[in-house]
């Protein structure tokens, strides 16, 4: 049952992708909420479970964008796995190192991707997807802390976040 909470929500992301946030953009450049979905659960969630929530993700967005099959699902998996390595390490609870993860993913992703469309397209220029790039982990870095606040009891339902401790006195 929860799986299939965690399809409806990646459908209601793609359908926000695909409807609201072609008319948001700065320069052209959007904020990636299927990162922003898996930033969030590999900040709050459990390893395996934020994992595997970030693969779904990136393999949503793969569904409802026109590249590669496969790429993002497979970019999402590694920024997942960097980021709960990480957080082991710093304080997430802190709302610039979310925005920092967050954007150095984000920059990572997206060139990465670029990097994956170069080899299928070599004709495309090099000199507009960098502003793209930079302006997109931008964006993505200032929404992820709003996503993490907003999500958090939303990840417990879906069971990716561990929910509150019980105590047995």
């Amino acid at each position: 049952m929860r799986q299939l909470w965690l399809i409806v929500s990646l459908a209601v992301c793609g359908v926000l992708v695909t409807s609201v946030l072609p008319f948001v953009s700065v320069y052209g450049a959007r904020a990636d909420l299927f990162l922003i979905f898996a930033l969030a659960a590999a900040l709050v969630g459990r390893k395996d479970r934020a994992v595997m929530a970030a693969w779904a993700a990136g393999l949503a967005k793969d569904i409802f964008s026109q590249g590669p099959l496969g790429a993002h699902a497979t970019l999402f998996l590694l920024a997942a796995l960097i980021v709960v390595h990480i957080r082991s390490y710093f304080s997430v609870e802190l709302i610039t190192v979310q925005a920092l993860l967050a954007a150095f993913a984000s920059a990572i992703c997206n060139a990465l991707y670029f990097l994956v469309l170069l080899m299928y397209h070599p004709h495309v220029g090099v000199v507009g997807p960098v502003g793209y790039v930079v302006l997109a982990a931008a964006l993505t870095a200032c929404l992820t802390p709003l996503a993490v606040l907003a999500a958090r009891g939303w990840m417990r339902f879906l069971r990716i976040a561990p929910g509150p401790a019980i105590s047995r006195q």
